[in-house]
C-alpha cells in the first residue's frame, strides 16, 4: 500500500477585504477564498477539501502532464504535446481536449452554488479529474494550473523521461550518438550508479544515517523534510532576503 504523505502546507481564508473584492467578479461562491502555503497562493474555496488528496496522486512513469499558469497558451500547449506524442493523429485530434486531458484540479473551481439544480448543467472544462485519475489507461495526459509544491512530490522524477532529455541535449549540441550509445549514457547517468562511484572515488563509506554526503537521495521535493513548517520557511525567507540585499543574486521560486 502506498504511503499517504502528510499535505504540510498551511491553509487559510482570504481577509474580509480581499474576500469582498474578489467576490465582485466570483459572486457564485459562498464561502472565503483561500491563501496556501508561505507564498500564498490564492485558490478557491473548494480546494481546502481535496488538497492531500491531489497531492498524494500516483504518478505514472508514462505520464505526460502539462503545468502551466492560466492564460498564458496552455490549450496551444496540449494540443502540441497530444500531437507529437500521437504521431499527428489529427483524426483522433478532432475530439475535445477536454476528453484527452485530465485537468485534475478542475472539481476544487466549481463556485458554492446557490441554486443547486444547475450545478451539471453548462460547459464542463474536463471529462477526467483527480477523483478518477487512477482508472484511465496510460498514457495519462493530465493538465494543471498548481504549482509544483501543491502537486505529488514524485512527479519530475516519476514522470520525467531521462532518455528524453539525452536526445534534447544531444541535439541541442549537435551530436549524433546511436541508440546503444546513448543507452549506455543512460545507465552511467542512472542515479544509483553515479551514487556508487562517488563512494568508491573518494574512499568514503556510504552512511545511510548521515545526510552528510555528495550524493544524497537523487529526488526533487526532498526539501519538505528538512524545512517542514512556516516558521522555518519564513526564517530562510528572511535569512535570504536579508544577505541578498544588496546583490542582483535571487534564486528562481520553481519548486514552491
Amino acid at each position: 500500500m502506498t504511503q499517504t504523505l502528510e499535505f504540510r502546507l498551511e491553509i487559510k481564508e482570504v481577509t474580509e477585504e480581499e474576500d469582498m473584492i474578489v467576490k465582485k467578479y466570483y459572486k457564485n461562491y459562498v464561502r472565503k477564498f483561500l491563501r496556501v502555503g508561505s507564498h500564498g497562493y490564492f485558490l478557491p474555496p473548494g480546494y481546502r477539501e481535496h488538497a492531500s488528496t491531489i497531492y498524494n496522486l500516483d504518478v505514472r512513469t508514462d505520464d505526460v502532464w502539462v503545468l502551466s499558469f492560466s492564460r498564458s497558451g496552455t490549450t496551444w500547449l496540449q494540443e502540441l504535446v497530444w500531437l507529437v506524442a500521437n504521431n499527428l493523429d489529427y483524426e483522433t485530434a478532432t475530439t475535445t481536449l477536454s476528453q484527452r486531458f485530465a485537468y485534475i484540479e478542475y472539481p476544487t473551481l466549481e463556485s458554492d452554488k446557490k441554486n443547486p439544480s444547475s450545478k451539471d448543467h453548462g460547459y464542463r472544462a474536463t471529462v477526467n479529474d483527480f477523483t478518477n485519475l487512477n482508472t484511465l489507461a496510460s498514457p495519462r495526459y493530465v493538465k494543471s494550473h498548481l504549482p509544483l509544491s501543491l502537486l505529488p512530490p514524485k512527479l519530475l522524477d516519476t514522470a520525467k523521461d531521462l532518455r528524453l532529455v539525452i536526445d534534447k541535449v544531444c541535439k541541442f549540441l549537435g551530436k549524433d550518438f546511436s541508440e546503444e550509445q546513448k543507452n549506455k549514457l543512460a545507465e552511467y547517468l542512472n542515479f544509483d550508479n553515479m551514487k556508487n562511484r562517488s563512494a568508491s572515488k573518494f574512499n568514503k563509506a556510504d552512511d545511510t544515517n548521515s545526510e552528510m554526503k555528495f550524493f544524497r537521495k537523487g529526488k526533487s521535493g526532498n526539501w519538505v523534510n528538512y524545512f517542514h513548517s512556516q516558521e522555518l520557511m519564513k526564517e530562510l525567507d528572511e535569512y535570504m532576503e536579508r544577505h541578498l540585499s544588496n546583490t542582483d543574486l535571487r534564486f528562481p521560486e520553481v519548486n514552491k
